[in-house]
């Protein structure tokens, strides 16, 4: 062999020797970060990462505790917009570190308190490590997220999870999320700021409306200015999008937004063998990050939401029935209900396992993933699943010219939903999976993000069943048909067109009261039904006062808040599981109470208030019905535009100029006369022209505390235009 020849073999061998050099390490924030160098230019395809609580001279002396990939480095997930992104480590004491372009890197979750030493080598490696780290002092420190990127719409943040053979191990405020091939590996999430020009932060937080994103997608597809504007951005409110991808060998894997079977080994990967489990590390990870938010920004954790889309609506379904305690709302849109075909399709089967194999779920009950990931399902079984009797309120949407989610396998399933008596509402038009804008109820406001910030997990809701649009047409109406192109309607709404206020339902131990109404204004044209009235059956969901105990005798009463004209009324009992169910209700476009009560409360009235502008440019009188008699009374004021140019909100007691603050004297605080009544009225030139004015009243004795939280108060409320 030629000296050439020679030199050229060992310049192509070279590569491959002597893999990495100038380890580092150092701990903080509960976790002990390590970085080293690639010493040529082609480093092992992976590197196993060993500890111990001695001095290493030998690997056989060490617990392996991780495996990366050598480029590890790269933040492949920011990079698809951002591209040559790097990950961005906590650095020693309150520095940052980027991971270098010939750097690789690990981060190990500390589970005691102690010293530990760290060794590197090329996976395979025996003997003496080439590199060694140590001693290292670590802690049990809260872990926290750390920036990767900002600009003007918000933030990226990235964390590290720990990751075990034991699923049920690590510490109690940073789970296990991933198994023993995923421990330190990085995961992104953005947050994204209300637009510009948005008013105040609100005195409770920002309210957070959490986006997850479809099959083959990722955290950025719903990032402000992003793509298709397909959830609208909430005015005082923040974007949570989080990411579901796990970095494997040759193909990644996406969870639908659950986790995967226990051994799944990004590096080698391959499906499941029958009999093995399902570990909902997804969704453990999501909750902490989600729960993480309010260390970095002030959050109302009432008033967090839900959406997605395809795999997105999969898990924003999930997390609504499996995690009730932490949403308020959900909107699921075009999600799977068949997914044992679309993982047949797709090629999730390393995740899950095929239908066949029925694989279980290691959460409550033990059910099947298929089963698990069934709305219908879980909706039958909720009595057995966490938070029963408390699931936020969902709206579903779908598409007749799905063809990923069938129509075939959509339509038969939503008279299943709504028998399972969970009072979802159910939309439907023409879109297609990915092309919504030919759908009818493309643009309608209580299924995109900026309504989702109304609702309050803490309260409870008027869940909506048997909505019928033409009760004197056999069959409910509108009919989605049986699936084929040829049957129903090519668009409708079980529920959609019916408004319920959420800050105007109130509870208390012995009544329970909320505003119904068809859709009138401020909406959509898609959700305003044209229709005279519209039927349903009322379900009293998520209380968490008015419990009257099974077969206590209630009764009803639906009365125009106008002039407190009783339309309806009747006798109901709460049933064996303590549910209570109105039938049959007629609901108008005119604004109506329904009032729930005990035996106790049945001589309380409904509140009705009436808001109107005489004659005179500017005057304004109200006239509030219904009050305890005697009992104090506030009167809440919004006005559009405020008076002092700032924005919208809601004035009580506080006011931002002193235009406002003329209107907050006696009598908008008060106390009712003996018959539970109260005037208010004001001159000429009190309220400026070409505002509008939301009245609220409330009636203070009624408000329900429950540990210190105000769950709510009896109130109505009214709206005025001021014209000249």
């Amino acid at each position: 062999m030629t000296p050439l020849r020679l030199l050229c073999l060992i310049a192509l061998v070279a590569p491959t020797i002597s893999a990495q050099t100038n380890l580092r390490a150092w701990h903080r924030d509960g976790q002990t970060f390590l970085v080293w160098q690639h010493a040529r230019l082609i480093p092992p395809p992976t590197y196993d990462i060993h500890a111990a609580a001695t001095p290493i001279t030998s690997l056989t002396s060490t617990n392996r505790i991780g495996r990366v990939f050598a480029s590890n480095g790269a933040n492949t997930r920011l990079a698809l917009q951002v591209p040559g992104s790097r990950w961005v480590l906590p650095g020693p004491g309150t520095t940052s570190t980027t991971v270098g372009a010939r750097e690789a890197y690990f981060v190990s979750t500390a589970s005691a308190v102690g010293i530990r030493y760290f060794a590197v080598a090329p996976t395979g490696a025996v003997g003496a490590p080439p590199v060694v780290a140590g001693p290292v002092d670590e802690a049990l420190d809260p872990v926290r997220s750390h920036l990767q990127y900002s600009d003007a719409r918000g933030r990226v943040y990235g964390h590290w999870v720990d990751g075990s053979i034991d699923p049920n191990g690590g510490r109690a405020n940073y789970p296990v999320m991933g198994n023993e091939w995923e421990n330190g590996l990085g995961f992104n999430f953005g947050v994204w700021d209300p637009p510009a020009g948005a008013t105040a932060m609100p005195p409770t937080g920002f309210p957070v409306v959490t986006i997850l994103h479809g099959g083959f997608g990722n955290f950025w597809n719903h990032a402000p200015g992003i793509g298709e504007d397909r959830f609208g951005h909430p005015d005082a409110a923040l974007l949570f999008t989080p990411d579901d991808f796990i970095l494997g060998q040759g193909a990644s894997a996406q969870t639908f937004w659950l986790g995967h079977w226990a051994g799944y080994n990004r590096f080698t990967p391959s499906p499941p063998p029958d009999g093995e489990i399902i570990i909902d590390y997804t969704r453990r990870r999501v909750l902490w990050e989600l729960d993480h938010l309010s260390t970095l920004m002030p959050v109302d954790t009432d008033r967090i939401a839900v959406t997605g889309i395809s795999m997105g609506g999969v898990g924003s379904g999930l997390y609504a029935h499996t995690a009730p305690d932490r949403f308020a709302v959900a909107a699921p849109y075009v999600a799977p209900f068949e997914l044992g075909r679309i993982i047949s399709q797709q090629g999730f089967q390393r995740a899950f396992g095929t239908a066949a194999q029925a694989l279980r779920v290691a959460v409550p009950g033990n059910p099947e993933v298929l089963d698990y990931f069934d709305p219908v399902w879980r909706m039958n079984q909720r009595a057995q699943l966490p938070g029963a009797g408390s699931w936020p309120h969902v709206r579903w949407v779908f598409g007749r010219n799905d063809t990923r989610v069938l129509w075939s396998d959509i339509a038969p399933r939503l008279s299943q939903i709504n028998d399972a008596a969970v009072g979802d509402a159910i939309y439907w038009d023409e879109r297609a999976h990915t092309m919504w804008t030919s759908g009818t109820f493309w643009q309608a406001t209580r299924i995109r993000a900026p309504y989702l910030t109304a609702y309050r997990a803490s309260q409870s809701w008027p869940a909506l069943l048997d909505v019928d649009t033409a009760p004197t047409t056999p069959g409910r109406q509108p009919d989605p048909g049986n699936g084929s192109p040829s049957s129903g309607t090519p668009s409708g709404t079980w529920g959609g067109y019916i408004e319920w206020e959420p800050a105007l339902v109130h509870e208390s131990p012995n009544a329970w009261e909320v505003g119904l109404r068809l859709i009138r204004d401020r909406a959509d044209a898609s959700e305003i039904s044209g229709l005279a009235e519209i039927q349903a059956t009322v379900r009293l969901a998520r209380r968490r006062v008015f419990l009257p105990a099974s077969g206590t005798a209630l009764t009803y009463e639906l009365r125009r808040r106008a002039d407190g004209a009783v339309l309806q009324s009747g006798s109901v009992q709460a049933d064996g599981q303590r549910e209570i169910t109105i039938p049959g209700l007629r609901i108008r476009a005119a604004d109506a109470v329904l009032r729930v009560v005990t035996p106790t409360g049945a001589a309380a009235r409904p509140l009705a208030l009436t808001v109107r502008q005489p004659m005179e440019p500017g005057s304004l009188s109200m006239t509030v019905r219904g009050l305890d008699p005697l009992a104090p009374y506030a009167v809440l004021l919004g006005l559009t535009p405020a008076l002092d140019g700032i924005g919208t909100g809601w004035l009580a007691g506080l006011a931002p100029s002193a235009a406002e603050l003329q209107l907050l004297v006696p009598p908008f605080v008060g106390f009712a006369d003996p018959l539970g009544r109260a005037s208010l009225s004001f001159p000429a030139g009190t309220v400026p022209s070409g505002l509008t004015l939301e009245a609220l009243a409330v009636d203070l004795n009624s408000c329900a505390l429950r540990g210190g939280t105000l769950l709510g108060c009896r109130g109505s409320g009214a709206v005025l235009t001021v014209f000249p």
